[in-house]
């Protein structure tokens, strides 16, 4: 993906920064909203004075806008004004005036109809080569406003050439940004069928098989979220690697909604695939994905994920799985919370499985919380488990707390493992404290 512009950027900046900007939004709708007002009242003959509106008036022609001359004026306009931006000095934001054009103008381009969109869009193709980045990241803009309300025009000129397509490469920096994808999946959320068949025809025509493209993906996500037989129907249909779209899916979805979708997906998928190869694993990476809702690096914690869950009613194997590695997907200052929650949800010998690395990590991030919860924990085999894992962490650093610790374990064999653990990690340079521990403990 190339960088758009630095003079594009101010352009958008600025005109979002513009302090009229929302009243600009808001009153070019109420424009648009109005004039379809007007034109329905004189369709059926009936006029209205704004001063005396309980008083009837005659209705009287009015010259119409003509809406191809708009759009053609808007296109000008902004056509000129890439002219301006390459020369405005980038040290500096645009003055006063300057910003409020661009306000004025950026307005006047959200205040177009779909055909004077696509009226625009023609206008500024006109004379655009690729290298052209100013115009080029208007025409995108363009573009984006299409695919709102008219997604299958859209689609139509994005796809039309090969520098159309180097365009939305161009202005693509992740999948779900994609022109193309975001059209298809507009389309799609209203008329999956019809979406279906563009984008059945338009590969066929391309000769594209066996990858998945922005157009498929799109076309199956959004039949994941209502329908997942058919989502399924659409992988198989499009040869989709299973694995690729259950990974990519889960580390998508934003929503709980569209969580709770894909989890649909995925429980179909594993009934039909029982008895053929085993799929575990990627069903499991999913599934940590879907509970966790992490995208781009983010960690949504603990509330958040655990209203989740309880939503989806996942299975004990389900919670099991989604809680494998726990300690990388969690915020280490909610560890302790995460701890009474497994005691909560999973049978004693998991919970204590997944209690180990969670207090492992959080030594190595934060002894001195994870040791004052310790101290303050609730006794019970939970509490021994996360001492077991705390007096090894900590050993390397503070040995009398270590011992201390594997000490407060009751007498038994998990004692003695721990103990064992700490002889067998005693410092080499100190053979003579090892035999005295060993001797002490009784370890051979």
């Amino acid at each position: 993906m190339i960088r758009i512009p630095i003079a594009v950027t101010i352009f958008f900046v600025a005109a979002a920064a513009g302090t009229a900007w929302h009243s600009h939004q808001r009153l070019a709708g109420l424009r648009n909203e109005h004039e379809k007002l007007l034109a329905l009242a004189a369709k059926h003959q009936i006029a209205f004075d704004p001063y005396h509106p309980a008083k009837p008036a005659h209705v009287t022609k009015r010259p119409r806008p003509d809406r191809v001359a708009e759009a053609k004026q808007a296109a000008a306009a902004l056509i000129s004004y890439t002219g301006d931006l390459r020369v405005i000095k980038l040290q500096t934001l645009p003055d006063a005036a300057t910003r409020q054009r661009m306000i004025d103008q950026m307005d006047e381009a959200m205040a177009l109809g779909g055909d004077q969109l696509k009226i625009l869009i023609t206008e500024l193709r006109s004379g655009w080569t690729p290298d052209d980045r100013e115009r080029g990241s208007l025409l995108y803009f363009a573009l984006e406003r299409l695919i709102l309300d008219h997604p299958q025009d859209a689609l139509a000129i994005m796809t039309d050439s090969a520098e159309m397509r180097e365009l939305i490469g161009q202005h693509t920096n992740s999948l779900t940004k994609n022109g193309v994808f975001s059209a298809v999946r507009n389309w799609a959320s209203t008329d999956l069928e019809s979406a279906a068949r563009w984008v059945r025809e338009f590969e066929k025509s391309k000769e594209i098989t066996g990858r998945l493209t922005p157009a498929r993906t799109a076309l199956i996500f959004s039949a994941a979220e209502y329908d997942p037989a058919k989502c399924i129907g659409l992988i198989k249909e499009f040869q989709a690697d299973p694995k690729a779209m259950a990974e990519t899916f889960a580390q998508w979805v934003e929503s709980p909604r569209q969580r709770l979708a894909f989890l649909a997906v995925l429980r179909e998928w594993q009934a039909r695939l029982a008895g053929e190869t085993d799929r575990s694993p990627v069903f499991n990476r999913a599934i940590r994905s879907l509970a966790f809702g992490e995208r781009y690096g983010e960690k949504p914690g603990f509330d958040f994920t655990t209203r989740w869950i309880d939503t989806a009613t996942l299975s004990l194997q389900e919670i099991e799985v989604q809680t494998q590695d726990l300690q990388d997907h969690i915020i280490t200052d909610e560890t302790a919370k995460w701890i009474d929650w497994l005691g909560s949800k999973l049978p004693p010998d998991t919970a204590r499985d997944r209690v180990w690395p969670l207090v492992t990590n959080w030594v190595e991030r934060d002894y001195q919380a994870a040791g004052k919860w310790l101290t303050k924990a609730a006794d019970g085999p939970i509490k021994h488990t996360a001492a077991r894992a705390f007096a090894e962490a900590i050993f390397p650093h503070d040995r009398q707390t270590a011992i201390q610790w594997a000490l407060s374990v009751p007498a038994g064999d998990d004692r003695d493992k721990t103990l064992k653990q700490l002889h067998s990690a005693w410092p080499k340079e100190d053979p003579g404290g090892a035999a005295a521990f060993a001797k002490k403990h009784a370890i051979e």
